[in-house]
């Protein structure tokens, strides 16, 4: 099951400007960037509809378009859109129904 990290319409979250319901996994991905054969393994610590947020090996360095392999629940591709220190922020190029993903990947499991 998945758990609720934020939600924007909670009291806490006054002046937090996400929009979406982020939830807390913890997942294994591999990362590719547009125009590299490198594949990257990182952990998937977040996600939402529009995004998640990953946590790679220190001294990483991602940006641009990427392409995430999530085993069970398939590629996602999107850019980066924030980085710091080795956590890194990609917007989906297409919004995901973030539990009707993990539902199905529970299924697979």
């Amino acid at each position: 099951m998945m758990k609720l990290v934020r939600s924007p319409d909670a009291p806490e979250a006054a002046g937090y400007s996400a929009t979406e319901k982020r939830y807390s996994v913890v997942l294994r991905a591999e990362v590719v960037m547009d125009g590299s054969a490198e594949q990257i393994w990182v952990r998937v610590i977040n996600i939402s509809a529009g995004g998640l947020m990953i946590v790679a090996p220190m001294e990483t360095v991602l940006s641009g378009n990427v392409k995430l392999s999530i085993r069970h629940l398939g590629q996602l591709s999107g850019q980066i859109v924030w980085a710091k220190d080795n956590c890194f922020g990609v917007k989906f190029d297409e919004a995901i129904d973030p539990e009707a993903l993990m539902s199905e990947r529970a299924k697979r499991a």
